[in-house]
């Protein structure tokens, strides 16, 4: 799997057939771990390497994108950890472009790579039940079948939990704390 992580570091594209070949070879629970961490590892490295050499490459490429999510990472400053996973769960921003602008922009380490953990849970559950299953496909469609977008559904709004629970949370004391005075 040191394959997978160089591919996550240096943003080379075929990491999904990795997973699914880690889904067939350890099934979906195993396969599942194994990519969590594989892919988190491969994008912290991502992270690190843009922090040390990617700011001028970045630039270049996303000038008016950094830009936009600076200000957003500024917006959500006290609220970093559930904004990253809300990324990682939704096609809002390519996940290159979180791994590579994430430090540029200010997202601290442990955040990032939290949000990333639990933000891509359900695409890594995902692929690695795919994988598990290949023998079982006849078509591609097979894949979205009901039951597995349910299951993916489920992933996300558990990746999104932490999320939810933390926004309650704040307005349960401010609600208080206003009834207090």
């Amino acid at each position: 799997m040191m394959l997978y992580v160089i591919m996550q570091t240096f943003v080379i594209p075929g990491t999904i057939s990795l997973s699914l070949l880690a889904g067939a070879l350890y099934g979906s629970t195993k396969g599942f771990l194994l990519i969590a961490c594989v892919s988190t590892v491969g994008s912290c490295c991502c992270y690190r390497m843009s922090s040390l050499l990617g700011r001028p490459v970045a630039k270049a490429i996303w000038k008016q994108k950094l830009d936009d999510f600076r200000s957003e990472v500024a917006r959500r400053r006290n609220d970093l950890l559930s904004y990253i996973i809300f990324l990682r769960v939704t096609p809002i921003l390519p996940n290159v472009f979180i791994n590579v602008a994430s430090p540029i922009v200010g997202v601290p380490l442990r955040e990032f790579l939290l949000g990333t953990l639990i933000g891509c849970a359900p695409n890594n559950f995902m692929a690695a039940h795919a994988g598990d299953h290949l023998s079982d496909l006849d078509s591609l469609s097979d894949l979205y079948n009901p039951r597995m977008l349910m299951l993916g559904l489920t992933v996300g709004c558990i990746a999104l939990l932490p999320v939810f629970v933390k926004h309650r949370h704040e307005r349960a004391v401010t609600m208080l704390a206003q009834k207090l005075r």
